[in-house]
């Protein structure tokens, strides 16, 4: 699977623009950086390994490593999440910035909507991208003891795709959680499951799965 170059951040870490270029990413590790939080912006010379203790009471970065994982420059700042199972989508939900990124000469701190699709200044949309659809359902191939992904994709200005997460941990069926009227409002949908009759396709991968594994 085609990722970002990343690393861990450490007392040792020194990054170089020739491998990670201008700018680069700092999140966090921990399943607290759910929804963005504790996710930066910085330019590639001014990242630094900070311990710990370093980090307000309620980062993310308190309770495990920050990663350094380089920008991907998507001409908008934009994400797509295809939601698998067995590697068949059956939900997408894209996120795109209204206009596009102006990093150059900015000198930081960049704030979020510099860098991700943040509200107000955001379309929602679904997506048959059957390039996008292939590339999700190769990561379930990867990693294949996990059934349900939520792939988090972007794709380059030149076009190229990269593959961020795939959000094992839970909390990603996202016909009921409790991101579920965000979707509903932004696609301006009635029922996220009708794109691709999801319920129903459930059915018949649980029950080919069930007699392939019974023989």
């Amino acid at each position: 699977m085609r990722v970002p170059k990343y690393e861990e951040l450490t007392p040792n870490t020194a990054l170089s623009e020739q491998d990670y270029g201008p700018y680069v990413i700092v999140k966090p590790s921990h399943a607290l950086a759910s929804w963005g939080i504790g996710v930066e912006l910085l330019r590639t010379k001014d990242v630094r390994y900070r311990p710990a203790s370093a980090f307000p009471a309620d980062h993310p970065g308190r309770y495990g490593p920050m990663i350094a994982q380089k920008f991907i420059d998507c001409g908008r700042a934009m994400t797509c999440r295809v939601l698998t199972l067995f590697g068949t989508p059956i939900f997408t939900y894209c996120r795109e910035s209204t206009h596009s990124l102006a990093l150059e000469g900015k000198k930081g701190p960049f704030e979020k909507e510099d860098f991700m699709p943040t509200p107000p200044d955001l379309v929602g949309y679904t997506t048959r991208d059957p390039d996008m659809l292939a590339f999700a359902g190769s990561a379930y191939r990867t990693v294949p003891h996990v059934a349900l992904q939520a792939c988090d994709i972007l794709r380059s200005k030149d076009g190229e795709l990269y593959l961020l997460e795939i959000n094992p941990g839970g909390g990603t069926w996202m016909f009921s959680n409790i991101s579920a009227h965000v979707y509903k409002q932004r696609l301006g949908v009635d029922d996220l499951q009708d794109e691709f009759d999801a319920f129903r396709t459930c059915a018949k991968l649980l029950v080919n799965r069930t007699r392939a594994e019974a023989v």
